[in-house]
């Protein structure tokens, strides 16, 4: 099995260890349970290359507008959520106080996600896809 180690802050490991699921049957898992799942930030981690599978396991969308994306990574996801036909999301990466210094909304900077893709995933979820 994977494991994944706690943090606390950005650097300092916890002595806790915990069980993390393949993606894809993670993503299985949530279409089987009627979710929607949807690839968080992957510029963040440099994770591009593991959408072909998780496309085909169900896959729903891509978070697009992240405050950690370059630019050319928002353009890729874009690209890639044409490509595979996927839901574009963004979203301000807003964790309370965890991380005081992003806003809500906004995020670091002046993060603003389109409203074209808030409205397109009104749609699809009004529509049930």
């Amino acid at each position: 099995a994977l494991y994944k180690k706690l943090f606390k802050g950005e650097t300092a490991p916890a002595a806790l260890q915990f069980p993390t699921a393949d993606p894809v049957e993670a993503v299985q898992c949530v279409t089987r349970a009627g979710g929607k799942a949807v690839l968080a930030h992957p510029g963040q981690y440099g994770n591009f290359q593991a959408l072909p599978a998780l496309a085909e396991a169900g896959l729903w969308g891509i978070e697009a507008y992240h405050p950690k994306h370059s630019p050319e990574d928002t353009q890729k996801c874009l690209e890639l959520a044409r490509r595979f036909q996927l839901a574009v999301t963004g979203g301000s990466d807003f964790h309370g106080a965890a991380k005081p210094d992003i806003r809500i909304g906004s995020g670091r900077g002046n993060l603003r996600v389109p409203a074209e893709y808030l409205d397109a995933l009104k749609l699809a979820m009004f529509l049930g896809q």
